[in-house]
């Protein structure tokens, strides 16, 4: 089977409608089998551009030149220099390639000689200027670079006589210029895609089921993917004149791929969405009805309720974790806890000008486009009515610890302590100085409790035997430092959190008192309690620390689980959950408690120690 035939477009960078046209005319090629080399798609970050530009026009079977007088001009200005901002091909390397390689295409100009750069006149050329999406010129160079047909005759040429035919109506995938304006030409849908070949043909499917397809123009971007990602994104995408597929030579994470899709958005709206998660309507028109609210109240990004799939126990307990804290959390205390990336409404302007400070880092990037969002004072709207986001959580366990020790937890404090939030005022600075507090500051003191947990499974497991020497001497002296110390710890952050938020919140009775009883509710498990506080005696000996710990672990561990059983259910039940979901969770709730574990004493311990770790290392 023979391959495809190569093709570069070299264009000036400088003008939008030309890079607009040159993508759709580059999209319909590869349409129709020929791999084009484009540098809005294969030039990434970094990249040298003369050696992009060497190595494009060398490699590739054919050279399509898109010719205006500003490309001449600066061509001529740089003795036969390609007109891309700044960059020159050079004479040897145009001397490289046979005659037939280069292919003008005139775009511009009252005549040939007005765009036609010295070193090309004399060359035969295909003429788009009166019709941009001329079918006639098209099938010339199609034919031309698959060697189906002679040499492009001068389409164009007064001594011919000929001008192109427009008898046919080309189709117009350029997004300005396919409808009129309506509601529905307000949104682009921008999904970045990493090695996700086995979800995408599931993506397409979840897209059409929706009606996204149909109603929005949508930017599928591939971030350097190592698998055949792209290659099934051009299939789906295949015969859809609203989607537009771009590539990312290099992976510049979700980020960077939403920051190279927002460049080419012509709409006053953007839909951030994962591959593995969806936009469903709750209600008819939800996202046009969305739309025409946020326009009403200058409203800069909207973010919606995450409700995951639950195909497991696991599922399902990241079902609960998601439905308090993206909503019941929200409706209690009335902050955006984080602006999600994998299912936001932005206002265009607004998400470009949060990007433009982002720093570009992976982990906790959705809480820093929150914090910059709210440090600028844009308006950011809750919605629980009209749609939410359906994704797909972590199904092994492996996956979940990974997420988010390494990812979430690392990223919360990197965004934290990097991003001025300890100057933030209002009730989002409370919420995030209080965080700070209790999840950084006071994790310390949760790990003391450790001790006192081991000595009950230790004894249990291995008798007497372990409390001999100096290990018993050690976990004696562990234990008494958990005693004497942990009230005081956790009395003296529930002050500071107090002072803080009343600082905060400049004096305001019932929000310092909201904020009061945030952090008591997180620091005041009954574990808590029955552990800090002087349970024993005066004079009392090792034997007795030893004793009381094994001896209140078990009631202390019961009341501990209870407690955040209960709270757990009473958050679910608060959110905006059918009454029938809520009841098919509650029995997974018994688990959630251990499930906090988890989170709190070995993936909130790993973020730290990596957070850490990075302030050492510099990386």
């Amino acid at each position: 089977m023979s391959r495809s035939p190569t093709l570069f477009v070299s264009y000036s960078w400088d003008n939008e409608d030309h890079r607009a046209w040159v993508r759709v005319l580059s999209a319909r090629l590869r349409e129709d089998g020929i791999d084009v080399t484009l540098d809005q798609w294969h030039v990434a970050p970094g990249d040298q551009l003369p050696q992009f530009m060497e190595r494009s026009v060398r490699e590739n079977d054919f050279v399509a030149i898109v010719c205006t007088p500003r490309y001449k001009m600066r061509s001529n200005d740089r003795l036969s220099g390609v007109g891309y901002e700044g960059d020159i091909m050079t004479a040897e390397v145009l001397a490289f390639g046979k005659h037939r390689k280069f292919v003008p295409l005139l775009r511009e100009g009252s005549s040939p000689e007005d765009a036609l750069p010295s070193w090309l006149l004399g060359k035969l050329f295909l003429d788009f200027r009166g019709d941009p999406y001329c079918e006639a010129s098209y099938k010339l160079l199609i034919d031309h670079v698959w060697g189906r047909g002679p040499q492009p005759p001068p389409l164009g040429n007064p001594a011919l006589g000929h001008q192109p035919s427009r008898e046919l109506e080309p189709p117009t995938p350029d997004f300005s210029e396919r409808r009129s304006p309506s509601v529905q030409d307000s949104v682009t849908v921008l999904i970045p895609v990493y090695n996700e070949s086995r979800r995408l043909r599931d993506l397409f499917k979840a897209l059409k089921a929706e009606g996204l397809i149909d109603k929005y123009e949508i930017i599928l971007c591939d971030d350097g993917s190592t698998d055949n990602s792209f290659d099934i994104l051009q299939q789906g995408s295949r015969g859809i004149p609203n989607i537009c597929c771009i590539r990312n030579r290099f992976n510049q994470r979700k980020v960077g791929a939403i920051a190279e899709m927002a460049k080419r958005v012509r709409t006053p709206f953007v839909l951030t969405l994962d591959a593995d998660s969806m936009l469903v309507e709750t209600q008819e028109n939800g996202l046009e009805r969305l739309i025409k609210k946020m326009t009403a109240a200058q409203d800069s990004v909207t973010c919606f309720r995450i409700i995951p799939h639950d195909t497991n126990l696991l599922g399902r307990l990241q079902k609960i974790d998601y439905t308090i804290f993206t909503d019941a959390i929200r409706r209690v205390l009335g902050v955006p806890v984080c602006v999600v990336g994998q299912g936001m409404l932005w206002k265009t302007d607004s998400l470009l000008e949060v990007l433009a400070e982002h720093s570009g880092a992976f982990d906790g990037d959705d809480l820093e486009n929150t914090v910059i969002a709210l440090r600028k004072g844009m308006r950011i709207h809750w919605e629980r009515e009209l749609a939410v986001i359906v994704s797909t959580p972590k199904k092994t366990m492996m996956g979940f610890l990974k997420q988010r020790a390494l990812s979430w937890e690392f990223g919360m404090f990197r965004v934290l302590l990097a991003s001025r939030v300890l100057l933030m005022s209002g009730n989002s600075g409370a919420f995030y100085k209080n965080v700070l507090l209790t999840d950084f500051v006071g994790h310390p003191l949760r790990l003391l409790a450790v001790p006192m947990l081991l000595s009950a499974v230790l004894f249990r497991f291995f008798g007497p035997r372990l409390f001999e020497g100096w290990p018993y001497t050690l976990y004696a002296q562990s234990v008494e430092l958990t005693f004497r110390y942990g009230a005081i710890g956790i009395f003296a952050l529930l002050a500071t959190s107090v002072i803080s938020s009343c600082i905060s919140v400049r004096g305001r009775i019932a929000d310092t008192l909201k904020w009061a009883i945030f952090s008591a509710i997180y620091l005041s498990s009954p574990f808590v309690y029955v552990f800090y506080f002087k349970l024993l005696p005066r004079g009392y000996t090792e034997e007795d620390l030893v004793g009381a710990s094994i001896r209140w672990v078990g009631s202390g561990l019961l009341l501990t689980y209870l407690w955040w059983m209960a709270l757990t259910l009473v958050l679910l039940w608060l959110s905006s959950l059918t009454a029938r979901a809520k009841a098919e969770l509650t029995w997974s709730a018994v688990f959630m408690p251990a499930y906090y574990f988890l989170l709190l004493f070995v993936c909130r311990t790993a973020g730290i120690l990596k957070f850490l770790t990075s302030l050492v290392t510099g990386r």
